[in-house]
């Protein structure tokens, strides 16, 4: 197999030009996932377009009290980021369970929630999180929720450009719990969940699971019956016994429809104890 051109992009323009015009067209940013598929006989006589020469779409930045990362940001660089460590501790974990170091090096933010894999890890964390994804085509920029990305908001030869946090509410906290594929290290399933608590319990929750469906799916049946209750263990257990709700779980040889379902429960019920312990 092999790639028909590749191109370097010098700017932003000239990418969206080129992939809008050609709907073979890819856009290549770390290349961890996409490099890989002529191998697998996919790709064959694409043009790829590489973002790695474009200016300012990298980069961590303040942004009304939270914080705005450049869509070409490695992986490791948000890691290692102070700012992100203190403000957002869930993104800094959940980046360093991505792959390895050689992953994390490569890949970036904006591959990560564009390249539409199940297993990603990012797209739940930015949903959690509340996060505003800014995308850029021929027809301009717009921003659209994480949420929307991962319903496939995208349309061709339309851009991430960067993805912007807002600052965490008091009393929020939030957290990232996975169950990696020893082979791939996607996962099998990774659930992500924020909390916000008030005086009689939690005012706000937002949960959201990643590997064990086909997209990633809110689990808004976890979030009604958490809402506006305790946020003792009794009451996060019950919620987390919610998780089937609305969501339709994928199988495959490693993994049954049934198993990841169970999954998201565990997982679910620890990662809104781990939430709701920072959140106090």
């Amino acid at each position: 197999m092999r790639i028909a051109e590749y191109v370097s992009a010098r700017s932003l323009d000239e990418a969206i030009a080129i992939l809008a015009a050609d709907g073979s067209a890819r856009a290549l940013a770390g290349g961890n996932s996409l490099l890989v598929e002529p191998s697998r006989g996919r790709l064959q006589n694409a043009k790829l377009v590489d973002l790695g020469r474009i200016a300012g779409l990298a980069g961590i930045q303040s942004e009304d009290g939270g914080l705005r990362i450049g869509a070409m940001t490695p992986l490791a660089a948000i890691a290692a980021d102070k700012t992100v460590a203190q403000q957002y501790p869930v993104l800094a974990e959940a980046v360093n369970l991505i792959g390895d170091a050689q992953v994390r090096n490569r890949a970036t933010l904006g591959g990560n929630l564009a390249e539409g894999e199940p297993g990603a890890d990012l797209p739940a964390v930015m949903i959690a999180l509340g996060a505003q994804v800014h995308v850029q085509g021929s027809k301009g920029s717009r921003a659209v929720s994480a949420e929307e990305v991962a319903a496939g908001a995208l349309a061709q030869g339309e851009l991430i450009t960067g993805v912007s946090l807002p600052r965490p509410a008091p009393r929020t906290g939030a957290a990232y719990e996975k169950f990696k594929h020893p082979a791939t290290l996607y996962a099998i399933c990774g659930v992500a969940a924020s909390v916000t608590l008030g005086a009689n319990g939690v005012d706000r929750c937002v949960v959201a699971v990643v590997g064990a469906t086909e997209a990633p799916t809110r689990l808004r049946g976890v979030e009604a019956a958490l809402q506006g209750k305790g946020s003792g263990p009794s009451e996060v257990a019950a919620a987390a016994k919610q998780s089937g709700e609305g969501a339709s779980f994928r199988g495959d040889h490693f993994a049954s429809p049934e198993y990841r379902r169970h999954l998201t429960g565990v997982l679910a019920q620890r990662a809104l104890a781990k939430a709701i312990e920072r959140a106090g």
